[in-house]
Order: structure tokens, then sequence, then C-alpha cells
């Protein structure tokens, strides 16, 4: 996982493949992995620091629910720092 200096955070397939196995083996949920992730990478998120993320092309084939734990993770981590 990376933040670019303009705002877009890339995940790679190790960062899905990583909240799959919180999922799956620690009943962690998505959003909470994806926390858990930023956390292990120091990357810290404030308001507004995040415009957008690439997700990994294949995960096209993936449920729309990593997205969207993605994205809520965001939001709730922005809201807290207010």
């Amino acid at each position: 996982m990376k933040l670019t200096e303009n705002g877009i955070l890339i995940l790679d397939e190790e960062d899905v493949s990583g909240m799959y196995c919180y999922r799956d083996r620690d009943g962690t949920d998505f959003i909470d992995g994806f926390k858990f992730e930023l956390k292990l990478q120091d990357i810290v998120v404030t308001p507004g620091s995040i415009v957008s993320v690439q997700f990994p092309e294949d995960l096209y084939n993936q449920p729309e629910e990593i997205k969207q734990a993605v994205y809520a993770a965001i939001e709730d981590i922005e809201q807290n720092k207010n």
C-alpha cells in the first residue's frame, strides 16, 4: 500500500489478500482489516489526504464488498480525525 503525494492510495494484491486473511483467520471484518493494514504500514489518513483509491486490476473480479469497506474505513478515519 502506498499513499502518493497527489493523494492517491494504491493498494496491491498483498493488501487485499491480507484483508481476506484477517477475515478468514481472525473473523475481522474488511473495514477493520483495512484500518489495521494502514497502521501496520504507517499510513496516516487525515481529512482530504486521500482523494482516490487505486485497486489491483484483478480485484475487479472480487466482491464489491472490499471496495466499499476501504471507502467506509477512510471516511470513518477522516471523520474521527476532525
